[in-house]
């Protein structure tokens, strides 16, 4: 993942507000309808030693609205380097979480810290 210096001085980022575990904030995207979208940045530890880097995104002010494949490409390009694989997980349906504070669109952007291992 890119150093927060990095990604706040992308010309795409609107606002940048630290918390607790990350960084939340607005971004202004090029492609498509040029739309605000929301996301929170996170490095989260999955409780066995693996530390993820984590993007989540949504369409700002919508319930609705999910971003499209060229918006979700748009985040990974923000915030990481153009070597790095990033995924985007469908999980098992039973897995599924819905409506995490009331934001029924969202997408999700993981990468372990360390990469990948193949």
């Amino acid at each position: 993942m890119k150093s927060i210096d990095e990604i706040e001085s992308d010309t795409r980022i609107q606002n940048v507000f630290p918390f607790p575990h990350g960084h939340q904030g607005f971004l202004s995207l090029r492609c498509g309808k040029r739309q605000v979208l929301a996301f929170v940045a996170t490095r989260d530890d999955d409780g066995h030693g693996g530390i993820y880097e984590h993007v989540s995104v949504s369409v700002a002010n919508s319930n609705t609205k999910t971003p499209t494949w060229e918006e979700m490409c748009e985040v990974k390009d923000i915030f990481w380097h153009e070597t790095e694989e990033v995924h985007e997980v469908h999980p098992a349906k039973g897995d599924y979480i819905h409506g995490v504070g009331n934001l029924k669109n969202v997408l999700h952007l993981w990468r372990p810290a360390n990469g990948w291992k193949w």
